[in-house]
């Protein structure tokens, strides 16, 4: 994506691995002397920077793609694992599978939300 710096360009690809944004930034930018608290903080805001989220989302549509994975097919295999615990009266699994295919259902509604931004009229 243009307009990332090498180093966030690195940032991204060492979140993606590692899913930990403190350990992504020891990595990328000099932390040797930073506090603990410091990075955490820096890191957050590599986060929240707008070309960076988006980044992210565009690599992690790529990992997805790779594999397949859709958020219809997420959903399909938790309603798949909601009737055979139903099949085998286990209530509690049961419960746990629409709860899992909502929070996936709820993530890319809120994903959508916060990446589209409203245009007001004047």
């Amino acid at each position: 994506m243009a307009g990332l710096t090498p180093k966030q360009e690195a940032f991204c690809q060492r979140y993606l691995e590692s899913g930990n944004a403190s350990e992504a930034y020891r990595q990328c930018y000099s932390a040797e002397k930073a506090k603990p608290e410091t990075i955490n903080r820096s890191a957050k805001e590599l986060l929240d920077n707008p070309k960076i989220a988006a980044r992210l989302d565009e690599l992690r549509g790529v990992a997805l793609a790779a594999h397949g994975v859709t958020i219809a097919s997420l959903v399909a295999e938790l309603e798949e694992a909601r009737q055979v615990a139903k099949k085998r009266e286990q209530g509690a699994a049961m419960v746990q599978a629409p709860w899992g295919r909502q929070s996936w259902q709820g993530w890319t509604m809120a994903r959508r939300m916060t990446t589209t931004r409203l245009r007001l009229p004047p």
